[in-house]
């Protein structure tokens, strides 16, 4: 008697097209049959990348400000540095008399001397200011006499504060 060759079909190995017909199996690298599952799971691996790539870009993105003052000037002025991220962006600006306060322009005289200013809400208290291309804005604010002043910068939603005593 001959030797007979006996072909076996695996059901699983089937892949469905969109008309939901199914077309040969189909192997994958590994030589293995491919099911549905393996093209499924590159998929989710493939997403759950972008994602994580996505979320740590978001992240970057929601902004840490770190807010520096310099020593009160001849001029009863100091200079506070608003450094975020390293790219350009647009930082919300404004000096109050309490910490977290409404904008008050009470014996304010500022200036923007990095950045650019976007809009002015209140002259001397209220800005929208647009970073250099390093993440940079420097405002001065100059105040006669002895007094304290709060400065608050917000960008995506988060507000930080740095208070400013003035000598008399």
């Amino acid at each position: 008697m001959g030797r007979m060759d006996i072909k076996r079909k695996d059901t699983r190995a089937a892949i469905a097209s969109a008309d939901g017909k199914y077309g040969e199996p189909q192997m994958n690298a590994n030589g293995d049959l491919r099911t549905r599952d393996d093209d499924l799971n590159t998929a989710l691996t493939t997403l759950n990348a972008a994602l994580v790539t996505a979320n740590a870009y978001l992240a970057s993105l929601a902004g840490v400000l770190t807010l520096t003052a310099g020593a009160e000037g001849g001029d009863s002025g100091i200079s506070v540095t608003i450094q975020g991220g390293a790219w350009r962006q647009i930082f919300r600006v404004w000096l109050a008399e309490t910490d977290l306060a409404a904008p008050s322009a009470t014996g304010n005289t500022t200036t923007v001397t990095t950045g650019t200013i976007q809009r002015t809400a209140t002259a001397n208290a209220d800005y929208d200011i647009i970073s250099d291309a390093s993440g940079t804005a420097v405002v001065k604010n100059i105040v006669a006499g002895a007094a304290t002043r709060f400065l608050m910068a917000e960008v995506a939603g988060r507000t930080y504060s740095l208070e400013l005593t003035y000598a008399a």
